[in-house]
């Protein structure tokens, strides 16, 4: 959790919040293994994800992807050094692919990433751009 909100901190500038818990409780009050998501938004106070804006969806999403990333190489100790986004800042607006840019190039450090986009090019930090016309 501490993790997923550190990304959702530069993602959001800290305006939503998230909550990964393993044990589901069902309707007849058992516990189950499940992965379940909560998130908030600490402006509007939106508690669920069908409340979020596609943008917001997509911020958490990037996060999530990142934090799974980071879990699986500490449990594992196993990295990988390469990361293929496809159309990764869909449904974000100028500002935050900016901010998810920014997280993306920290990331650059230790492992290559390759962003495919159909957009939004100017708005990336990156240190190759390729441009594909047909």
């Amino acid at each position: 959790n501490k993790e997923i909100n550190n990304y959702l901190e530069q993602l959001s500038n800290g305006r939503l919040i998230v909550s990964i818990d393993t044990l589901k409780e069902t309707s007849t009050g058992e516990f189950r293994d499940k992965i379940s998501i909560s998130v908030i938004d600490t402006d509007t106070k939106a508690n669920s994800r069908q409340k979020l804006s596609g943008g917001q969806i997509r911020q958490v999403d990037i996060a999530t992807l990142l934090t799974l990333y980071k879990l699986q190489s500490e449990i594992y100790k196993m990295s990988f050094n390469i990361m293929i986004f496809d159309e990764i800042f869909d449904s974000l607006d100028d500002n935050n692919i900016g901010l998810a840019s920014s997280v993306l190039r920290q990331l650059c450090k230790d492992v290559c990433v390759f962003i495919i986009s159909h957009r939004h090019i100017s708005q990336m930090d990156a240190d190759e751009i390729l441009s594909f016309n047909t």
